[in-house]
């Protein structure tokens, strides 16, 4: 906030100082979280610096103090309503953010007990309609894609379906019985 932090009275020096206000009831909530505001201040640091101005201002001013600025002309209390403002509104993002954050914790746990279901449901439905069947997409399934198989591939296949015929073929001699004695 740009300001100039003048009061617009200057204070008489032959007038004993006002008294202090009492420092707020309610702690301030602790600053959390990390953003950017449009000065690419992360929003921990905007936060401090939001609770040390309400600190200070609170110490050293009254409520009725006037700060004539750039802006215009502020209280003393106006200040602490803005920064007590943008304070709460962290807090609540916070907050909603831990809230979401279960939220997807649920949603996965749901996802993990729903896999076993689906994938057997799958099945089910791949042998009562076949595994290529379009009809699979009315349950929400894709219907399996037919394989794509090069010649080379084929012939290689074939080549080593008879070499393992004839590996097989070769040894077909029974052993010789045990002569007994």
């Amino acid at each position: 906030m740009p300001t100039t932090n003048q009061k617009d009275t200057m204070p008489n020096t032959n007038q004993p100082a006002a008294p202090q206000a009492p420092p707020p009831t309610t702690p301030a909530p602790l600053p959390t979280g990390t953003a950017a505001d449009n000065q690419n201040v992360p929003k921990l640091d905007l936060e401090a610096s939001c609770l040390a101005l309400i600190a200070g201002l609170q110490a050293n001013y009254q409520p009725t103090d006037v700060f004539q600025m750039s802006i215009g002309k502020l209280t003393r209390d106006d200040i602490i309503a803005a920064a007590r403002a943008f304070i709460n509104d962290c807090e609540a993002t916070k907050a909603k953010k831990q809230v979401w954050q279960a939220a997807v914790q649920t949603e996965r746990q749901s996802l993990a007990e729903l896999r076993p279901v689906r994938s057997a449901v799958h099945v089910f439905f791949q042998n009562l309609l076949g595994k290529g069947s379009a009809d699979l997409r009315t349950y929400g399934f894709e219907p399996q894609k037919p394989r794509k198989t090069t010649v080379k591939t084929k012939a290689a296949g074939q080549q080593k379906a008879e070499a393992t015929r004839k590996a097989h073929e070769a040894p077909t001699a029974a052993p010789a019985a045990p002569a007994k004695s």
